[in-house]
Parts: C-alpha cells; structure tokens; sequence
C-alpha cells in the first residue's frame, strides 16, 4: 500500500512540477494524476521512478511505497 499523502507532500516539497514527473515516468499528466489520487496503480517502475525523481533514499522509499510506520 502506498502512503499517497506523504508521496504528494513530498512532490509539493520538491518544487518538481508534476509536468516534469510525468514526463520522467513516461505518463501523461492526466495519468500521473490517476495514480497520485489512487485511482490507478502504479507499476514499480512508476516507484523506481518517482524515487529517482524525488532524490528518495531507501527509508524514504520503503516508508512511501510500502507505507512502513
């Protein structure tokens, strides 16, 4: 399960537009956007991804992607 909060603040905190996510992920904005609100899955290269984008180390990934406490 993925903690989609803490994925979309830390998107908010990187001042990575969503654009540019997008076009990393190899997604349109309108699919980034499904699988930011969960109402798509993401893939694990969608996480892979989105982890390098973000500059996520491990604990973060885990803490996001695996939705660890």
């Amino acid at each position: 399960m993925i903690d989609l909060t803490a994925l979309n603040a830390r998107i908010a905190a990187s001042g990575i537009k969503r654009t540019v996510i997008a076009r990393e992920m190899n997604v349109s904005p309108p699919t980034l956007r499904r699988k930011l609100r969960g109402n798509t899955p993401m893939t694990d290269n969608d996480m892979e991804t989105l982890g390098k984008v973000l500059n996520l180390n491990r604990n973060e990934m885990m803490r996001i992607f695996l939705f660890l406490l």
